[in-house]
């Protein structure tokens, strides 16, 4: 471990658990320590590595802090949930838990109280029902285990201790606190990490109170707490971690019966009186909360709505201190029946979140959806949000969106009040990067603020323009041995508010170390005032993303998609071939492979194939339809790139995707290519390769085909991604990066 904790003079145990952080090839150490606190009191931390710098989250607590090479040194005057990190990197932070001090609970009203004294304790799956019952947790309890609350009246469950699920894997163990149609809980100061699924789960419940709850999880599916088909709900100063959404409302009704998410393969819990207990979603209260997401939303209301009605929902005093994937910070999603009005964000202060969407509500199918009858979505008030972003703002938020189901199911009566961006106030929609699409009606954005306060958005438009890019060879004949494409980019920027605007923009080109990074351009414009900056660029065939990038709010960026296909020829010499590089996001580079048509086989050279095995992946072309992705790379999935799918009018970027399995899976956006067909290349000495195009899968004649070549190299074996040519992140099952191949003796231009 690297750190240790004094409250004053006295040593607290430090604990430990896993998470799983961008970009998502490890499991690492998460340290953090509980203790409980009464009035103000002196923390000192040690820290094995050197301090450079310290950062202590949320910044809104408004810790004041001394630091040594070793040492940091700050006060406490009430409970808190904070992260303690250094050295500009949350992979080194503490997490420190304080809860207050005496509760003073009353235990002779309760007629049965278990309890689990300091130490370490091994209880499985434990079920418990009847009513007046409380479960204690002593600080320095350790517990391995599920709690399922199932049908309980008058139910405490408190105290300092661990409830840990890190050594089941069965489905049996989902859910680390289960309440199971529960009336009259309260739940306080208990940690919950490393659980199987869900963290903690409120199903079909009445009059929950939730205090001083941590949670930890690294695992797939780790939400924070799911909020679902339940009644007069709070949770305060609730801190989650997780591998998922961290605060959700859901509905539910009997045909979750049948949900692998809700009713557990092979589960022996008895849920019956619960789903009788489920019902409308009413009065729900999220206060004083701090969030950290590796994945998926902070704050979340579906995607399952289920119910007739979601109404009354707030969340209130909510700090996001890391949500690092490109997902939506403050989420309304549905795809079902139920009436969802009268939510309420306000107070909520945002940190580092690189390419996230602050605001996202959208009504669509997805995989959740089951209700034929549509729903809507109206009288939403986002107030007093700020986007604090420093330190750690990396890139700015990527374009909110509004968007309805069709005319006779809208979202309409939507409010954002006092929108603060980086310190400036957003008074329309456009300065606050907010895309109404369609079926919306009625969004005002208001601004309440002192006008000594105000600091108005100087408003930036970026336009990009591409010059047709053109194969390049060594000596002019077509194709050549560069294997590269020839094009220019002007970026222009342009002023279009009443203020000077001043910042930093770049071109951003996905994959990542696809071209050498493209210098920075400042920008100092006064009003009407524009600058023009030209980029020429190399790019090897296959897909790109580019966008002109800043960090400053009110720069409306400009992006283009880009697809430069891979020209095969026939030939007689080999060594003639074109050639192309393999790499990834990290910089690794293969030995240059060469590809060509040789006596009607596809061939590959590489003094790569001496030492390792290589896979081809090969599928007819399909016409993309739309809403299915056109493209999405290994930084998608952590908020570095955006993806782009087919919109009405062609490419357009995903709205709430920013993860390529959820593309896959939630919204179902994969092309439906007949076939993958797989073929290996076994590794040979003499670095070449030959299959015939009958063992592509391939008819006789073909004109055009998509293909993927994967580098089996053991230096990118601990990477969560295959080594690609074309950078597909899983080509077994999806087809979107392939390269289109076309079989032509010559080409000059690509089209754009």
């Amino acid at each position: 471990m690297n750190y240790t904790v004094f409250a004053e003079q006295k040593e607290i145990p430090i604990y430990e658990t896993n998470v799983y952080p961008a970009p998502y090839n490890e499991r690492i150490p998460q340290e953090y320590t509980i203790f409980s606190i009464k009035g103000r009191i002196t923390v000192r931390i040690l820290s094995e590595k050197v301090i450079r710098e310290v950062c202590i989250r949320p910044i809104s607590a408004g810790i004041e802090f001394a630091f040594t090479e070793h040492e940091i040194i700050f006060t406490l005057d009430r409970p808190l949930n904070l992260s303690v990190e250094i050295n500009e990197c949350a992979d080194n932070n503490l997490l420190i838990f304080t809860t207050p001090k005496s509760r003073g609970y009353d235990l002779s009203v309760y007629q049965k109280v278990l309890r689990y004294p300091r130490g370490i304790h091994e209880v499985g799956k434990k079920v418990i029902r009847g009513n007046h019952v409380a479960v204690i947790f002593e600080e320095g309890a350790y517990v391995h285990g599920k709690f399922e609350f199932n049908n309980c009246t008058d139910l405490l469950v408190c105290g300092n201790g661990i409830i840990s699920g890190e050594k089941y894997e069965s489905d049996e163990y989902r859910i680390g606190m289960d309440f199971l149609g529960c009336q009259d809980v309260t739940v306080q100061d208990v940690t919950l990490v490393d659980g199987r699924f869900w963290c903690m789960r409120v199903f079909g419940c009445d009059r929950v109170n939730i205090d001083h709850v941590k949670v930890i999880g690294q695992r797939l599916n780790t939400d924070g707490c799911d909020i679902c088909g339940s009644r007069d709900v709070t949770v305060e100063n609730f801190f989650a971690r997780v591998w998922d959404d961290g605060l959700v409302v859901k509905g539910m009704d009997d045909s979750d019966k049948k949900n692998i998410h809700v009713v557990f393969p092979n589960s022996t819990s008895k849920m019956d009186e619960a789903f009788e207990k489920l019902g409308d979603v009413e009065h729900i209260r999220f206060k004083n909360c701090v969030l950290w997401n590796d994945t998926a939303r902070p704050m979340e209301i579906g995607v399952s709505l289920r119910s007739d009605r979601v109404h009354n929902v707030v969340f209130e005093d909510v700090d996001v201190i890391h949500s690092t994937t490109g997902y939506p910070v403050m989420g309304i999603h549905h795809g079902d029946r139920a009436e969802v009005s009268d939510i309420t964000f306000q107070n909520i202060r945002v940190e580092d979140i690189p390419c996230a969407q602050l605001f996202d509500i959208r009504m669509t199918d997805s995989v959740w959806s089951t209700d034929r009858r549509k729903g809507h979505i109206r009288d939403i008030y986002f107030k007093n949000i700020d986007l604090i972003g420093k330190p750690g703002l990396s890139m700015l938020p990527g374009p909110s969106r509004i968007e309805g189901f069709d005319r006779d199911h809208q979202v309409s009566n939507i409010v954002f009040e006092n929108i603060r961006l980086l310190g400036k106030y957003a008074v329309n929609l456009k300065e606050c990067d907010i895309n109404c699409t369609k079926f919306v009606e009625n969004v005002k954005v208001i601004l309440n603020a002192a006008p000594e306060e105000v600091k108005r958005v100087s408003h930036v438009e970026a336009k990009l323009k591409i010059s047709p890019f053109l194969w390049e060879s060594a000596d002019g004949s077509l194709p050549g041995k560069g294997g590269r494409y020839e094009g220019h980019v002007e970026m222009t920027l342009k002023n279009v508010s009443k203020e000077t605007a001043e910042g930093e923009t770049w071109l951003q080109v996905s994959p990542a170390n696809s071209v050498r990074k493209q210098e920075r351009i400042r920008y100092h414009l006064s009003p009407g005032e524009s600058l023009r900056k030209g980029f020429d660029i190399e790019l090897m065939p296959g897909k790109y993303f580019l966008k002109a990038q800043a960090r400053e709010p009110g720069f409306v960026s400009d992006w283009k998609y880009l697809v430069l296909a891979l020209p095969l020829s026939e030939t007689e010499n080999i060594d003639e071939m074109p050639s192309y590089e393999i790499y990834n996001y990290y910089g690794n580079r293969s030995e240059p492979v060469q590809i060509g048509i040789c006596q009607n086989h596809l061939v590959i050279k590489s003094k790569l194939l001496r030492s390792a095995d290589m896979t081809l992946y090969t599928a007819l072309p399909v016409p993309v339809k739309q809403q299915e992705i056109l493209f999405s790379v290994e930084e998608t999935d952590f908020g570095e790139a955006q993806a782009v799918i087919q919109g009405e009018d062609g490419p357009e970027l995903a709205p709430q995707i920013g993860n390529p399995q959820e593309i896959t899976y939630v919204f179902e956006n994969e092309p439906k290519v007949k076939k993958i067909v797989q073929n290996k290349f076994k590794k040979v000495e003499s670095g070449i390769g030959r299959i015939s195009f009958s063992d592509l899968g391939l008819p006789d004649k073909t004109e055009h085909f998509w293909m993927e070549l994967q580098a089996d190299t053991d230096d990118t074996t601990k990477y969560r991604y295959p080594f690609t040519l074309f950078h597909s992140v899983n080509p077994q099952n999806d087809a979107h990066m392939f390269a289109h191949v076309r079989m032509i003796q010559a080409e000059r231009e690509a089209g754009l």
